[in-house]
């Protein structure tokens, strides 16, 4: 406390000296030293200063090397010695230190329980396959961990499922190289574009039949909206749909249900809602 309390001294008078301002020395030896001379020196004072705070570091160091050495190992680690630090803005790091490492514990110790029990319980419904699962006559699905597939395995999917709706038509393109576009065709309800990356589908834009699935310069459109607010909802209801249906593991399926699912608006605008029941809710069908 000595050593910071000359330092601090030390450099608050050497500031107020850069200022020009008027010092106020609780030195006594400063305070003879200006009445001696009758003016204030400031170097002789400055030289005082320093000269205390060289006393005051020496005497530390004759302290430190009293000190007597510690014999064998100590018991206290790192953190509780943190604890012995003087500074009083440092007092309560020790204990906000120990309150984490517990809860890291804690956290640790939950996490390998919660592995064990996860890893040896039977996950049915998962779609991963399960070496623990009993049943035999399952078939383990095929699994694709990319979207690097051939094109003809999309081309001959899209067809199926365009052979399995008679009122629906799916169209597909490769206007940008490898990824397919599929626009459908649902009746005379909507139209739909689907942007597929191998076989899983990136992006979908549901408009009505009479907007068109084309721009102004005959190119597919892939992002412009709806201008209906019931194929907006229907294209919301579309993407989460798509989320809902996506399976890595079971790529093909996924794009079944998908249009599966999207050919139930058939009768969007002639058969009450499957939920609330209403034919018209708000003014526009239920989506």
């Amino acid at each position: 406390r000595a050593v910071r309390g000359a330092a601090s001294q030390f450099f608050s008078s050497l500031a107020q000296q850069g200022d020009g301002k008027e010092n106020n020395f609780n030195n006594n030896s400063a305070g003879q030293l200006r009445k001696k001379d009758g003016s204030n020196n400031t170097e002789a004072i400055m030289q005082m200063l320093l000269d205390e705070l060289m006393k005051s570091v020496k005497a530390l160091q004759v302290e430190v090397v009293a000190l007597s050495p510690v014999t064998g190992s100590s018991t206290q680690s790192n953190l509780d010695l943190l604890s012995l630090d003087p500074a009083t803005d440092k007092q309560q790091l020790h204990l906000q230190l120990r309150q984490c490492y517990i809860w890291i514990d804690k956290v640790f110790n939950y996490s390998s329980m919660s592995h064990q029990v996860i890893g040896h319980s039977h996950l049915n419904r998962s779609q991963m396959p399960n070496q623990f699962s009993v049943s035999k006559r399952r078939r383990t699905p095929t699994t694709s961990y990319n979207v690097n597939v051939p094109q003809q395995q999309v081309d001959s999917l899209i067809q199926s499922i365009n052979n399995q709706f008679q009122d629906m038509t799916l169209t597909l393109s490769r206007p940008m190289g490898v990824n397919a576009i599929v626009q459908v065709t649902l009746g005379r309800v909507l139209r739909g574009v689907m942007t597929l990356r191998g076989l899983l589908i990136e992006a979908v834009v549901i408009r009505g039949f009479s907007e068109g699935n084309m721009d102004t310069h005959g190119k597919v459109e892939l992002f412009k909206p709806s201008q209906l607010a019931v194929f907006q909802r229907v294209t919301d209801n579309a993407s989460a749909a798509m989320l809902h249906f996506c399976s890595p593991y079971l790529a093909d399926l996924s794009i079944r249900s998908f249009f599966t699912w999207l050919h139930s608006f058939s009768n969007l605008f002639s058969e009450p809602c499957t939920k609330c029941g209403s034919t018209v809710s708000n003014n526009s069908p239920p989506t």
